[in-house]
């Protein structure tokens, strides 16, 4: 530690830190624009300029190190004058377009010339002109209001590691482009937006619809990066206008993903219903509580529940003492769709609290970068702080790393374990992140069984989010087909996309007598014409608590910040208007009519092929279409990396007759069918086919139980 004078005061700083990070620390602010903790030393902007005693002339405070008994002075004349100078040189090209700029009420700019720039300019030529660019649909440009602090240069390249951003030319004709004129692709590159110190970056969905201070804003948690990062909703008009960060620079989670902060555009739908409906032939008609609630008073077979992974743990509680109180012990234990499809889980697994005290890190599983950005993230943020540090990972396409010290293995599923099982034999001080995705239940048995050693250094992560250790432990069950007939099934936070690429599910809610979804949206069609529908409240319009993914023992709330319209509830309420009524009800009990169950082409048993030409397909979560929010944001879709996973991936021995980009036709061995545009994947191992479930694209196709055989044929476009 060296002793610092900052404006004649005394301050303790670590040796070898910059002033300005002396100065943050003891709360004496210094201007800036070039300069961010998270982020290399720039010092272009010059606007940090400071007075110290061992230079004759101003020096930057951002680059300028800490030694004993140095004396700096942040607001003498000859400092405030030096920065408004600067100023001056920064207002020369910059337009006067305040009154229509989206940034205005928070610009750094703007703040700063107000307090050190002249009231008038020197300069009367013409300021010059530089062509907007197309940074895709999630980022809007104005590059006449750039001031070359290159921010968001070196986020692409240091923090997102894709050098999708650069700065060409030099003195007045230097310009920040895009790599030729591609759109960003990292599924983190939003976060250029919250960087940018002035309105050269804005976001493009939100454009010119609302100003700073017509915004309500309350704290929140972020619901799709699993890691529960601190978020800032802006709410005008009742809906989410806008998520910003509201971690400070040094805390985990001060990055978002694209999925947190556009996702919410979802929430704006216009598919939202307010009142009970009944599946009929001429579509969804009202339904009375009193019909309901006759219908669950007759029930005497079996009642099955299956949640999404978002619904809340005060939700849970509450359809707990439902099911008890209506059902008894006709009620199954409560599953939640993406826990079901592990059933062989009875261990218990943690969370990366220990991460950086490992030498190694596993992980298994593709797509790690767009399934869990912010985990990657970290991830390449451990690979930095330690030089002996090493990653393998093992999957079945190439991620994005960038680095010599990871090594990844793009094997077919059924090498994994063997592979697993030595590189744990060899390694013992390693942590593991399993992003756990769907494959045949005989493998997933066999890697969980490997990891069972290491369960406490173990991180299960799922496209929906993070698997809570606290329902792990013991998650053994049979089959949905192998258990007894449902009456009754109760789905809650779920839609046809989340359960249509899975056979047990989809028949299963075809053979019960009685169907009941919770929902936000009304879906398209309905599954029988005894599958009712109740408007179910969206996170936001309730509180919510979830269990920091970083800190043991810290729980992370959100307040209810949206007004939910008339006759939408959150699921608590619904159980209490279920039950309130049952002990008033005189009329005789009806008995709900049996409904004439669909036949699918998978219950008529597969259909004679010859077997040696197929290939094998692998039924993948769509990392933005998780849940009902993210597959209704239109901007989040338009993006590169969600664009890709609209399509059916196949690997580069499969026909190579049919280009990239060709339309195909997939047969599997039941008859189905599905047609979709092609991405050739060079990195896919022999023979191997993906699709991505969860969007509009895929939702025709239902293979059976998590892997299937298809024929592959290209489609003719009349």
């Amino acid at each position: 530690m060296v002793q610092i004078y900052i404006n004649d005061c005394p301050y303790d700083a670590k040796e070898g830190s910059m002033i300005i990070e002396v100065a943050d620390r003891v709360g004496i602010h210094i201007p800036r624009f070039c300069y961010h903790p998270n982020l290399s030393i720039a010092a272009n902007c010059r606007m940090c300029l400071v007075e110290t005693s061992a230079a004759p002339r101003p020096v930057p405070a951002c680059a300028t190190p800490v030694s004993e008994g140095l004396r700096v002075q942040t607001c003498s004349d000859k400092v405030k004058a030096a920065q408004s100078a600067v100023l001056e040189f920064l207002l020369i090209n910059h337009p006067l377009d305040c009154p229509v700029c989206d940034q205005g009420g928070e610009c750094e700019l703007q703040d700063l010339t107000m307090q050190h720039a002249h009231s008038h300019s020197h300069f009367d030529e013409e300021k010059r002109t530089v062509p907007n660019l197309n940074l895709g649909p999630l980022v809007a440009t104005e590059m006449n209001r750039c001031i070359h602090c290159t921010r968001c240069v070196r986020f692409g390249s240091e923090i997102a590691d894709r050098k999708e951003i650069g700065a060409l030319g030099r003195g007045e004709y230097t310009r920040i482009t895009n790599a030729l004129e591609s759109q960003l692709e990292s599924p983190i590159s939003s976060n250029i937006i919250d960087l940018c110190p002035v309105g050269a970056l804005t976001s493009k969905p939100k454009r010119f619809t609302g100003r700073t201070w017509e915004y309500q804003s309350a704290p929140g948690v972020a619901m799709h990066d699993g890691t529960r990062a601190k978020v800032q909703w802006h709410i005008k008009a009742n809906t989410i206008a806008r998520v910003s960060s509201r971690a400070q620079p040094t805390e985990h989670d001060y990055w978002l993903s694209d999925r947190d902060r556009f996702g919410m555009l979802g929430l704006t739908n216009l598919d939202r219903f307010n009142t009970p409906l009944r599946w009929s032939s001429e579509g969804w008609k009202r339904l009375s509580i009193d019909d309901i609630q006759q219908w669950l008073l007759s029930v005497e077979g079996p009642v099955r529940t299956l949640l999404h992974s978002s619904v809340s743990r005060s939700d849970r509680a509450a359809l707990n003492g439902f099911l008890f109180n209506m059902f008894g012990s006709k009620a199954e234990r409560i599953e939640e769709l993406t826990h079901r499809h592990f059933p062989w889980f009875d261990f218990a697994t943690t969370w990366p609290y220990n991460l950086n005290d490992m030498k190694n890190v596993l992980v298994i599983g593709s797509s790690f970068e767009t399934d869990h950005p912010i985990v990657a993230l970290h991830l390449r943020n451990y690979l930095k702080n330690n030089h002996d540090n090493h990653i393998v990972q093992i999957g079945l396409t190439h991620d994005r790393w960038n680095s010599s010290k990871v090594e990844q293995k793009i094997l077919p599923v059924e090498q994994w374990p063997d592979v697993i099982a030595d590189f744990l034999s060899k390694n013992k001080d390693c942590y593991i992140f399993w992003n756990v995705q769907s494959f045949d239940s005989e493998t997933q048995k066999e890697i969980a069984q490997a990891l069972s050693e290491h369960a406490k250094n173990c991180c299960v992560l799922g496209v929906d989010g993070p698997f809570d250790p606290a329902f792990m432990k013991g998650r053994m069950q049979e089959s949905l087909l192998d258990r007894p007939k449902p009456e009754v099934i109760i789905t809650v936070g779920l839609e046809p996309a989340d359960w249509n690429s899975d056979m047990e599910v989809y028949r299963a809610l075809h053979q019960a007598d009685l169907v009941m979804s919770f929902t936000a949206h009304q879906y398209a069609q309905g599954l029988h014409t005894n599958h009712i529908l109740l408007p179910l409240t969206i996170p936001l319009e309730q509180a919510n608590t979830y269990q920091s993914f970083w800190l043991p023992g810290e729980l992370m709330t959100h307040e209810k910040v949206l007004q939910p319209d008339e006759g939408i509830y959150d699921l608590s309420h619904w159980m209490q208007i279920l039950q309130e009524k049952r002990h008033l009800i005189k009329r005789p009990i009806e008995r709900l009519h049996s409904h004439q169950a669909l036949v699918t082409s998978a219950e008529k048993g597969p259909i004679q092929k010859d077997f040696s030409r197929l290939k094998r397909l692998h039924i993948l979560k769509h990392p933005a279409a998780t849940d009902y929010i993210l597959r209704r944001s239109p901007a989040l879709q338009k993006t590169p990396w969600a664009q890709d996973c609209s399509k059916i991936w196949i690997a580069s021995d499969i026909t190579p007759s049919i280009p990239d980009g060709a339309s195909v036709e997939l047969f599997d061995t039941y008859g189905n069918a599905l047609i979709g545009k092609v991405k050739r994947v060079a990195s896919l191992p022999s023979n191997t086919i993906i699709v991505w479930s969860g969007h509009q694209e895929s939702a025709p196709f239902f293979g059976p139980y998590w892997q299937t055989l298809v024929e592959v044929f290209e489609h003719a476009i009349s």
